[in-house]
């Protein structure tokens, strides 16, 4: 039923800001989990950027310097760097011009920690921003 309603909100849009603490939990929920519903997270990442609003685009970017912490100071294991591909293509396809999601992505593509892929997502991700 989840699943279904987060589809809905990524066909017909969010008719109020409600959607998006229930859009973390979504994810969040599912990043922590030892068996995570890898499904659930693209949905719930696909339907935040289509919605392209300025609340979608900032739980993406928390989304994206969560991992980038994550990187830097904890486990990186196959499903953070799923995750981190996902996001940072989701990133890209908001189209958002902001600055801090700029700022960060450069960031990471000099960080020294990712690996070249990673690194190309980013690039990837950036070229999609304009940058």
């Amino acid at each position: 039923m989840r699943k279904g309603a987060i589809e809905a909100i990524r066909q017909f849009g969010a008719a109020d800001d409600s959607v998006y603490e229930n859009m973390e939990k979504s994810y969040s929920n599912n990043f922590v989990n030892n068996s995570p519903d890898f499904d659930e997270i693209m949905l719930t990442l696909n339907a935040l950027t289509a919605l392209k609003t300025e609340p979608a685009v900032n739980l993406i970017f928390k989304f994206m310097r969560e991992l980038h912490e994550r990187r830097r100071a904890g486990p990186w294991r196959n499903k953070e760097r799923q995750v981190f591909e996902w996001v940072v293509s989701c990133i890209g396809k908001t189209g958002t011009q902001s600055t801090d999601v700029k700022i960060l992505l450069g960031t990471m593509q000099r960080t020294d920690a990712y690996t070249s892929q990673e690194r190309i997502w980013v690039a990837n991700a950036l070229k999609e921003l304009g940058s």
